[in-house]
């Protein structure tokens, strides 16, 4: 005896059988089915059966089924809407992969998709749909999930847009300072940081391999934070020696002149910088030039106990020999030319050779100064070459007189 269709649909509700145990079931029959969540097989559903499962967010994975029927944008704004995300990422559903890909992707729709799980805005065929005033209601719902799951990983696109009190939540929250990739997705790769991020950030952090390049306000806060770590903290070592650019030192050493400690190069412009915050900062000028030290001189005698050991060095290393012959020989008044031969002791070699002399020769005076370096030649000599001319009393020669030589406070060897 054969059951009605009737019959096994009542046992179909009881949950006895399956609807493909019904032969041709009717569309009611389908529709119960489909409203009430059992299991229908996709192929005998009609494109309003379809579109029903997708403005109710249901599955439907017969995709090729898609391309002849026309679902409306609000179709998919309700499917998107009924829709739970598949974890944090992603809704885990062809459809939804399906419908990015086709050509019924819209404004709205992208909106709907980004709102709801913000990570697709990263699609590129998305985010080129969001329009500049929505931006910030996808940020919103970002932040609201990373509020609710402290390890999300995602980092919000450069081109999402951050409130103040959403900046204030990463820093509280250390997703800056203290998260991978943290600086380079918040700080590095975005426009318009507020300086109040950018600095609070900077006086946490010692090591700051993704900052990129620093402004002057930012390695004035910078080293301001950490003056008392740099000659210790790794962190701190490594970002000078490794990651430290700025193309505005000058204006940074107009302020903390003393930074020019750390910097390898010290050309005369920032080294003048630094004298001009505070002269005393030549202490920290690794090789300071003559016109370097007058000009520090110039401003504050009292930087003399941080450039005398810098000129003693400079000098010494100039004329590093003990001894030097000194020979001269220069015309006077188109009269002939005098000649003037001594040995001078190395340390004085400096004020000896920048001392100015004249010439005169009996009746003959040459009323022309000349600085001694200007006229003379000198070469080291040793205490065997020096026996010598000794020997040969060559080691003290004058025709004619010099100005301010063979007298004064030099040290002369005899």
């Amino acid at each position: 005896m054969s059951i009605s269709n009737k019959d096994l649909f009542e046992l179909f509700k009881q949950g006895k059988i399956h609807i493909i145990d019904i032969p041709n079931p009717t569309e009611d029959m389908i529709w119960w089915a489909i409203k009430n969540n059992r299991v229908v097989p996709q192929e005998i559903l009609t494109d309003d059966m379809i579109i029903y499962l997708i403005e109710h967010g249901k599955s439907f994975n017969n995709i090729s089924r898609l391309n002849n029927i026309e679902i409306t944008e609000a179709s998919w704004i309700e499917y998107i809407k009924h829709k739970e995300p598949y974890g944090l990422y992603t809704f885990g559903d062809k459809l939804i992969q399906y419908l990015i890909e086709s050509p019924n992707l819209t404004e709205s729709i992208a909106l709907e998709l980004c709102v709801k799980v913000p990570y697709y805005y990263t699609n590129q065929t998305i985010s080129k749909l969001i329009p500049e005033y929505k931006k910030q209601d996808i940020s919103d719902v970002f932040f609201k999930g990373l509020e609710d799951n402290t390890n999300w990983s995602f980092q919000l696109p450069a081109e999402l847009p951050i409130s103040d009190e959403q900046w204030q939540w990463l820093l509280d929250n250390g997703k800056i300072a203290h998260a991978n990739n943290g600086i380079k997705t918040y700080i590095t790769e975005r426009d318009n940081v507020p300086d109040f991020v950018r600095h609070k950030v900077l006086e946490k952090k010692t090591y700051l391999s993704d900052w990129g390049k620093f402004s002057a306000d930012d390695l004035v806060v910078w080293i301001t934070a950490h003056r008392n770590e740099l000659d210790t903290d790794y962190g701190c070592k490594d970002t000078i020696k490794y990651y430290l650019k700025c193309d505005e030192m000058d204006k940074v050493l107009s302020k903390c002149g003393w930074f020019i400690k750390y910097l390898k190069n010290q050309p005369f412009n920032l080294c003048k910088a630094a004298i001009d915050c505070d002269p005393s900062n030549i202490q920290y000028v690794k090789k300071p030039s003559k016109k370097l030290i007058e000009y520090a001189l110039s401003i504050d005698k009292s930087v003399t106990i941080y450039v005398e050991d810098k000129t003693k060095e400079a000098i010494s290393k100039k004329y590093p020999a003990d001894k030097y012959l000194i020979k001269i020989i220069q015309d006077i008044c188109d009269e002939g030319e005098l000649v003037r031969v001594c040995v001078i002791k190395g340390k004085d070699m400096e004020r000896f050779m920048s001392t100015t002399t004249s010439l005169s020769f009996g009746n003959l005076d040459d009323d022309i100064e000349y600085t001694i370096g200007n006229i003379a030649s000198y070469t080291p000599i040793t205490d065997s070459e020096l026996e010598v001319i000794r020997k040969l009393g060559l080691i003290d020669i004058k025709s004619g007189y010099f100005r301010n030589i063979g007298h004064g406070d030099f040290d002369y060897v005899k």
